[in-house]
């Protein structure tokens, strides 16, 4: 009962404020443009940052000519409410989107990496695509658009509007796209304490992914093959058709059967995406019919949760788990600057429980979203039962919100979370089925996140147009024996630092924090303090030269009491003619005393014609966690050579 008046309390809160749209609601264009310039991002992405920043000055002397650039963020749910604000700190006025479930990136990119830039014209035909980002890329495609681009005489430098989001309608026409990915891995070492798991390995894996589209039909597979020869395990070998989807898009019907990532509100309750840097591929294969308009559109789905069986990051192929997994979500836009999206869900994880026992969920929830001018506001709230894991039942909930304003040249985002009994899906974070907790860094992270208490605050100011200071603050209270996150520990952590961009190809960004922990009863569970460089630097010709160095020394809780560590990693790299590229990587790491402190490497890299690309890695690496857009994973260390092959059709 408390939790019902809980969630109608929230929900009527969120319906009392003035509207406004989602931040991904689509509006189509009128006509196609001469020129529409993709630029695919994401707000934890490094390197974007100066290719948001490089494009929107080109747009600016050639948007009066037919030009059109288009920013598409591949955040998931938890992180979108920061992205208003990244696209302010680099100007960008161009039109935007939120690509939640990818497909416009595999469309153009089946790799899924960013950052990734296109070029597509009024045909709907490719003019110039490239994967990754270094200093003076952006002169290839200045160089293509003015060869592409009607001769106009008027250019101009004046800014335009924000635009909000959009989608822009593809010309008519079959089209195709294809690519090819390999990695071939000869590691000699992981330095693992158990003598027996740290085995040589010789392994190739490889992926094929294409689609087809012919007007409103859509057709798409992918295939994974692996070769896998582990001093301990022997000889393991894989193929298999790891997606597979047929799709039809008209006016107001959308019907999709196979595979496909899917999204319901924030992220609270269900998120299945594909994060290709954490080696992370959820989708449903089964159906989904979606049927309305942008005011009211209502989409059903069922299936199977279908995870990528081959693990890029442990080398290794993992079965599927069969999940069910059916659900019906209600868009509703009462208003233009309000969305509402009330939902149900049904899941089923047969033997997730320790004993072996099936677990299943009954959820329901609502979101709403609204944007007003320079504020935003989100709020989802969602409960249920859960049946399995104990001899009782338990009733899971969770509330989320989110509120953000830009004032003049600040930009603040607050955001809270209260959870309690809160993991859709199994144990390992590889088959979570929602989103956690929002965060910006990996050592943010909350532990045990299905039972937690509290939020952060982001503050956002811009000096001058080049110039952006920064600070955040987070505090949770948790618990991992499944009682009261009042009772249990705690985590808080606050940062900040500065970003000066000299010009397209000049920049530095400085920071750094300070994080403590307490278990419950106040003692301590430890604690950090890290520092933050990065540098990008443009040398004469064609010459770049980009560095950075994180640092962070800290005090770990194990059996014989607090232990001080410190690691950290430091990469030089130098570009030249915009496709070679070389990397010196020096990390160093005292965490386990019987791995080794220093960890050199040396990258080398070769960018192909349509967003390929060739990479050797030799040398050793640190591992560690490593998080994107609010998911994160620990890396197992590494010595060995890596060569990595990205070819695009």
């Amino acid at each position: 009962m408390r939790f019902r008046l809980l969630v109608a309390g929230l929900l009527a809160a969120a319906l009392t404020v003035p509207a406004a749209p989602c931040l991904a609601t689509p509006a189509l264009a009128a006509r196609p443009p001469d020129l529409t310039w993709y630029v695919f991002f994401a707000t934890w992405c490094s390197p974007c940052r100066l290719e948001l920043a490089a494009a929107q000055v080109i747009y600016e002397r050639y948007r009066s000519r037919g030009l059109e650039l288009v920013a598409v963020s591949e955040d998931g749910p938890a992180s979108a409410g920061e992205i208003p604000a990244f696209l302010r700190r680099y100007g960008v006025t161009g039109r935007w989107l939120r690509d939640g479930e990818s497909r416009l990136l595999t469309r153009y990119h089946p790799a899924a990496s960013v950052p990734f830039s296109v070029l597509v014209d009024a045909r709907g035909a490719v003019v110039l695509a490239r994967a990754g980002y270094e200093p003076g890329d952006e002169r290839l495609f200045e160089a293509a658009i003015v060869a592409a681009l009607p001769a106009t005489a008027t250019v101009t430098n004046a800014q335009s509007p924000g635009k909000g989001a959009h989608i822009v309608r593809e010309a008519p026409g079959p089209s195709h796209t294809a690519s090819i990915q390999s990695v071939g891995v000869a590691r000699s070492s992981r330095f693992d304490a158990v003598a027996s798991r740290d085995s040589r390995l010789l392994g190739a894996v490889g992926r094929l992914e294409g689609a087809l589209r012919r007007g409103a039909w859509t057709a798409g597979v992918r295939a994974d093959g692996a070769w896998l020869d582990d001093e301990v395990d022997g000889l393991g070998r894989d193929l298999r058709l790891e997606r597979a989807f047929l799709s039809a898009d008209w006016e107001r019907v959308q019907l999709r059967l196979g595979d496909g990532h899917v999204a319901f509100g924030q992220g609270l309750t269900l998120s299945m995406r594909r994060i290709d840097a954490l080696g992370a591929d959820i989708a449903l294969r089964g159906a989904r019919v979606e049927v309305g308009d942008e005011d009211l559109r209502f989409r059903a789905l069922g299936g199977l949760a279908n995870s990528q069986n081959l693990d890029p990051i442990a080398w290794a192929v993992r079965q599927d788990a069969d999940d069910r997994l059916d659900g019906v979500e209600l868009l509703w836009r009462p208003v233009q600057t309000l969305t509402i999206a009330p939902y149900g869900l049904w899941l089923s994880a047969p033997g997730a429980a320790p004993d072996g026992a099936d677990i299943s969920w009954m959820l329901g929830g609502a979101s709403a979203t609204w944007q007003h001018k320079g504020s935003r506001a989100a709020i989802e709230a969602a409960g249920g039962r859960e049946r399995g894991l104990q001899a009782e039942d338990r009733q899971p909930w969770a509330v989320f919100g989110r509120l953000g304003q830009d004032i003049g040249a600040a930009t603040w985002l607050l955001e809270a979370r209260a959870a309690r009994h809160w993991q859709i899906g199994r144990a390992h974070a590889h088959l979570r089925y929602h989103e956690p907790p929002s965060l910006e860094r990996d050592d943010q992270v909350v532990p045990g996140d299905r039972d937690v208490l509290g939020g952060r605050a982001r503050l956002e100011w811009r000096l001058d147009g080049r110039t952006v200071l920064h600070a955040n603050a987070m505090h949770y209270r948790f618990a991992t024996d499944g009682s009261e996150p009042i009772r249990g520990g705690d985590a808080s952590h606050v940062f900040g630092g500065f970003e000066k961009r000299f010009s397209s190809r000049d920049s530095v960004a400085l920071g750094g924090g300070w994080r403590v922990e307490r278990k419950p009863g106040g003692v301590s569970g430890g604690g950090l303090w890290h520092v933050d460089v990065d540098l990008s630097l443009g040398l004469p010709g064609t010459w770049s030269l980009t560095g950075k160095w994180n640092h962070r020394s800290e005090e770990a809780l194990r059996f014989a009491g607090l232990e001080p560590f410190v690691r950290g990693l430091g990469v030089l790299g130098v570009a030249f003619r915009r496709r070679y590229v070389l990397s010196l990587l020096y990390g160093y790491s005292s965490e386990v005393r019987v791995r080794p402190f220093h960890y050199p490497a040396v990258e080398a890299r070769l960018v192909l014609p349509r967003g390929g690309e060739l990479r050797v890695l030799g040398g050793r690496l640190s591992g560690g966690r490593v998080c994107a857009s609010g998911a994160c994973r620990s890396l197992p260390p590494f010595e060995g050579a890596r060569l990595d092959a990205v070819l695009r059709f």
